[in-house]
C-alpha cells in the first residue's frame, strides 16, 4: 500500500521512541501487543507481534520524503494455522485497516496538528 502525505506530522514527544518498545493497540477485533523491532526517525518503523491461536506477524512502514511531503508504504507479513484458515476474510480485513490507518495520518499530515506520544 502507497499513499502520499502533503504537509507534515509533528510528533511531540514525551518519551523518545526506540527499538524494543513494546505498545498495544486492537484491530480487526483483536488486542495485540507489539515490539518495535526498528525506528528510524521519519523513515521507517518496524514492529512485530505475537497474536491469537499461534499466529505472528511483522509490519514495517516505510517513509519517503517528497517535495511535498512524504510517501508511506506499509506491508505486512504473517504466519500461522489460523491464518491460512481465514486467508480470505483476513486478507480483505486486513487492507481495508491498512487502508484507514494511512487515511489517518494523511488527515493528521494535512491537518497540520501535532500527536502527542507517550
Amino acid at each position: 500500500m502507497v499513499q502520499t502525505l502533503f504537509g507534515r506530522i509533528h510528533f511531540a514527544r514525551r518519551r523518545r521512541l526506540t527499538g524494543r518498545r513494546e505498545f498495544r493497540f486492537k484491530t480487526l477485533g483483536y488486542s495485540f501487543e507489539p515490539e518495535v523491532v526498528t525506528f528510524d526517525p521519519y523513515s521507517m518503523l518496524v514492529w512485530s507481534a505475537n497474536g491469537p491461536a499461534g499466529t505472528s506477524g511483522a509490519h514495517p512502514w516505510y517513509i519517503e520524503p517528497t517535495q511535498n511531503g512524504c510517501t508511506v508504504i506499509t506491508e505486512e507479513a504473517q504466519k500461522g494455522l489460523l491464518l491460512l484458515i481465514l486467508a480470505r476474510r483476513v486478507r480483505s480485513e486486513l487492507l481495508a485497516s491498512h487502508e484507514d490507518w494511512v487515511q489517518s495520518l494523511k488527515r493528521l499530515a494535512e491537518s497540520g496538528q501535532s500527536v502527542q506520544t507517550l
